[in-house]
């Protein structure tokens, strides 16, 4: 073999074994990682509360501002009829 490939193949063994050391170190944090991940899924958060169903407020509101006069009131959607 030659010079130069010899080298890269030199080269390369090294990098394989300095990237195997980098992973076993990420490995470590992985692993610490998803512990947290796994502790902070345990502990009970705030809400924060529910928020306002926008459709359901628009439907109502042009349920609500609907002309008065109309001859005959459109029947609901039947995803409106619990609501209202």
């Amino acid at each position: 073999m030659s010079d130069n490939p010899r080298k890269l193949l030199e080269a390369a063994a090294n990098e394989i074994r300095m990237l195997r050391s980098v992973v076993r170190d990420l490995e470590v944090k992985a692993d610490a990682f998803a512990a947290i991940l796994q502790i902070l899924g345990m502990v009970p958060r705030n809400s924060g509360g529910m928020t306002p169903d926008l459709a359901w407020s628009i439907d109502r509101y042009l349920i609500d501002t609907k002309e008065k006069d109309a001859p005959e009131a459109p029947e609901l959607p039947p995803h409106l009829r619990d609501y209202l």
